[in-house]
């Protein structure tokens, strides 16, 4: 993109750097705002999808939760304007790619996307004008924050507030728990140890006068960051975010400081988590060791440590990791590996389901092993695949991700923020070529710097979650009992003020807006919106037992394939033992490799290997696609190491290794449970419109609560029936991988395709092709009512509803129907009159399936109620033009 010099002498903004950075393909540009002082990074391109945020230092004093709050009250009417749900309304007309915000420990980001360029300044200006000019009236602070509700008998008194019910369910989440606990821990002098997105305990004592008073003083343009991204009108943003600004004058902002000085000896805290579905005995406690790393401003130390983190925790095959999955002494690996704060890193380890009895040897366990770096380096292998995996993975994310954008405002906002350096991290390509120089002069890196930032490193925390069964139950009853006591010194007229602003609240939401101050949100003119599709180019070409696809697309010297294999033969009582088979695939060796040297190699030539599967239906006919997928990446001129990796795991997978076997089923099962608590939505979902259709049951079986309940009776058979176990596993083997019916799908350029056609027909042809008669089916559709019970403090609700049986199809207005019921109805419904975080829909064209559904709710017997309406709002509804 070439860029007009006359830019850097716009008005009220200063240049203070300007280059090419050459690895990421941009153009870096970096003002100062001079009457404000307000920071504004550009990094521009060709790319059409553009990108816009703004983001404050959002320094918490408490864990009120000042700074959750703040993030989700300024979207709530501002002063240009003042509905109570302005992007509701601009989202109604939108092309927007991404719309939200985010709430880091120490700022808070809102970032827009849209490749429409009138769409992307409508977004931009409701976006300004929120966060700078938010009405914060007292009712957005009851909805968002917090309130009490009071029964008609009032006989019951409940806490209710959007932000307080999300954080009851993160508080639910051991990692969450346990993520907190290191921070406090580790940095006690410093706001880390407060939690911005709030304690529930905590976020009940915050006051409405305290939210607005933190907006004042942070939320000014002093403390902004800008982001501009993409194919832009500069000379436009420059003029508009100037006069946006006018009304500003430059201030001090006085900040906590949140460095953190050493500290000496091992730290120790114990905190309590419910685990879900099983006994605490059984399910066993959590321990992470983590320390504190002090950053030097300097950027390949920095790396150096990301890719340390790499070969010691970054992985099956990382050498911590196995250590301790290899002990038995626990059932998954916990903590978090590195991940940054303003001036430092966190290094954490640790593991999941050990022994109270056992917590001793895992401690001793892991600084063995850390100790043991020293004596025994990191094989050439390893290195190799560590820096090959890391690299392939950043050029791949700067050539292919159509959300680049977005990915490279993480790599400035940080470094922009706090170090006024937004193009620091964009070095990394050099400081990775350093790196790479230093080994090849025989030094030892990665030896030495584990030595210092781990082994002599006395600042360093222990966290044990030990499990209790009754932890959240506990939990919700004190805080019962809180407002039981409560209650029961309420005055006549305390009771009176609860409920009348109970009654405001629900008033407020039964109000209409009115239309005038509904056409003060920008609206995209239909004249404004590109008629032009973008189609990806496509070849099929049908051969005797094979279909090839083919998208000739410059991928940047990556090829990209995949091959499905049909699965309608297999037989029905093997199809749940379908994700552990794929696990063990590529998890427990191939050919004449472990599963340590079979991982070193797929992440030294490749960009990696993996197996999936897909239960879907033809659209028209409604028959049932199920097939199991085999995919892989790698440049262009490793593509004979990513064949010949995939071929053996096809033909030459280890599956007689049983104790690995085990230790893939119980780490699937412990992430099984961690995501009924973290992110349970989608298995709801799954779970309700599993008897709707054949490839929805199936769906479920191999990835729904089906699949946690198989994994827990599976686990015990592995330990005492392990043949049983191999010889499923060799039918499978034998019976999925057949050409016949075989889709194969390749993306990359049409000159590479034919450089590699003669290796895909090898590999091809490796694979035998037989005809085979379908397995039975045995589905038959029903409607299942279902109630699940879990450790947790907030509900989700899913109603799937089956549209094939009214002959229903859809067309394409559907899109436009489900965006409405999506960003207004069900918006309204759900999360502002009921309290819930959120609520969507979605259609499944294939099985033809709608699905309702709301998430971290406090009233889903009330949402499933909402959701049985949606189809007479829908005929009721009359919509202008």
């Amino acid at each position: 993109m070439r860029i007009d010099e006359k830019v850097f002498e716009f008005g009220n903004f200063k240049l203070l750097k300007w280059e090419f950075i050459k690895d990421f393909n941009v153009d870096g540009l970096f003002f100062e705002h001079v009457p404000t002082g307000a920071r504004f990074c550009c990094l521009l391109n060709d790319d059409i999808n553009k990108v816009f945020s703004i983001s404050f230092k959002t320094i918490p004093i408490d864990s009120k939760g000042i700074p959750h709050v703040l993030e989700h009250s300024v979207l709530c009417g501002s002063r240009d304007f003042p509905l109570r749900d302005p992007f509701s309304v601009l989202l109604k007309s939108s092309l927007n790619t991404y719309l939200n915000a985010f709430t880091s420990s120490i700022y808070t980001s809102y970032p827009v996307a849209s490749q429409n360029e009138e769409d992307f300044k409508n977004l931009v200006r409701v976006y300004l004008d929120s966060v700078l000019h938010p009405l914060l009236t007292r009712e957005t602070f009851l909805r968002q924050a917090w309130h009490f509700e009071l029964n008609k008998e009032k006989t019951v008194l409940e806490r209710k507030g959007v932000v307080l019910n999300e954080m009851r369910g993160r508080y639910a989440e051991a990692d969450s728990i346990m993520y907190q606990a290191l921070l406090s821990q580790l940095l006690p002098d410093t706001p880390y140890r407060f939690d911005a997105g709030g304690d529930p305990e905590e976020i009940i004592d915050l006051k409405h006068d305290e939210l607005k008073a933190f907006h004042l003083n942070y939320y000014h343009p002093s403390n902004a960051f800008l982001y501009l991204y993409g194919n832009v009108n500069l000379p436009f943003f420059f003029e508009y975010i100037d006069s946006v600004f006018s009304e500003f004058q430059k201030k001090e902002i006085v900040f906590p400081s949140v460095s953190q000085s050493p500290v000496e000896g091992l730290l120790e805290c114990v905190l309590p988590y419910t685990p879900l579905g099983e006994d605490a005995d059984s399910a066993g406690d959590i321990l992470s060791l983590a320390w504190h790393i002090p950053y030097r401003q300097d950027l390949e130390r920095e790396l150096g440590l990301a890719l340390l983190s790499r070969l010691l925790y970054g992985g099956q095959a990382a050498r911590l990791t196995r250590a301790l999955v290899d002990s038995g002494l626990g059932q998954k690996p916990a903590g978090f590996g590195l991940f940054d704060i303003e001036d430092a890193g966190i290094f954490s380890a640790g593991l999941r389901g050990v022994k109270r009895e056992s917590i001793a040897d895992v401690e001793t366990l892991i600084f063995k092993t850390l100790e043991s770096v020293n004596r025994n380096p990191f094989p050439k292998d390893e290195v190799t695949a560590a820096l090959n995996s890391f690299e392939f993975a950043q050029r791949e994310q700067i050539a292919n991700s159509p959300f680049r954008g977005m990915s490279l405002m993480h790599y400035v906002l940080g470094a922009g923020l706090f170090r006024a350096k937004p193009f620091y991290e964009l070095g990394l390509f050099g400081a990775l070529e350093s790196i790479r120089k230093r080994l090849e002069k025989g030094e030892g890196f990665f030896e030495e710097l584990c030595n210092e930032v781990l082994v002599k490193n006395p600042h360093r925390v222990k966290v044990v979650l030990q499990a209790s069964k009754d932890c959240i139950l506990e939990r919700t009853r004190k805080e019962e009992e809180q407002c039981r006591q409560i209650l029961l010194k309420l005055s006549d007229h305390e009771a009176e003020k609860i409920i009348r602003e109970q009654q405001s609240l629900e008033d407020e939401v039964q109000t209409p807006e009115s239309e005038d101050l509904i056409s003060k949100v920008p609206v995209l003119e239909i004249s404004a919106i590109d008629r032009q599709e973008r189609v990806t180019p496509l070849r099929i070409e049908k051969h005797d037992n094979y279909t090839l696809l083919f998208e000739d697309l410059d991928t940047a010297y990556i090829a990209y394939m995949q091959f499905a294999f049909d699965l309608k033969a297999l037989p029905r009582d093997l199809i749940q033992y379908l994700p552990l088979f794929m696990k063990v695939l590529s998890g427990s060796g191939a050919g004449d490799r472990d599963y340590i040297k079979f991982t070193h190699e797929v992440q030294a030539k490749t960009g990696g290997v993996g197996a999936g599967r897909l239960c879907s239906s033809v659209k028209d006919s409604g028959e049932l696609v199920f097939r199991f997928l085999l995919e892989g990446s790698s440049l262009f001129r490793e593509n004979v190491s990513l064949f010949g990796l995939m071929e053996d795991m096809a033909h030459r997978p280890w599956l007689h290794n049983k104790e690995r076997c085990l230790q893939i089923a119980r780490i699937m099962k412990t992430s099984f449970e961690e995501s009924l608590v973290s992110r349970p939505i989608s298995l709801v979902v799954k779970r309700s419109a599993a008897g709707l259709a054949e490839a929805l049951m199936l769906e479920e079986l191999t990835s729904g609560v089906s699949q946690l309940q198989f994994l827990r009776a599976l686990i015990p058979q592995i330990e005492n029936q392990w043949s049983d176990i191999q010889e499923k596993f060799e039918r499978m083997r034998d019976s999925i991988f057949n050409r016949q019916e075989m889709v194969c799908n390749f993306t990359l350029s049409e000159k590479d395709f034919a450089d590699i056609r003669t290796n895909f027909d090898k590999f091809l042809h490796s694979f035998k092709a037989e005809k085979r008669d379908n397995a039975p089916s045995e589905f038959s559709k029903s409607n299942v009512k279902e109630n699940l019970i879990a450790p947790v403090q907030v509900s989700y609700a899913a109603m799937s509803i089956d549209l094939s049986r009214l002959g229903y199809v859809a067309p394409g207005s559907l899109a436009v129907v489900l965006n409405y019921l999506r960003d207004t109805w069900l918006w309204e419904q759900i999360r502002v009159q009921g309290g819930a975080y959120g609520a969507g829909c979605s259609y499944d064209e294939n099985n033809r399936v709608l699905s309702i559904y709301s998430w971290d709710d406090p009233n889903p017997v009330r949402s499933l109620e909402v959701f049985k309406k949606v189809a007479e709002h829908l005929h009721d509804l009359k919509l202008s033009e």
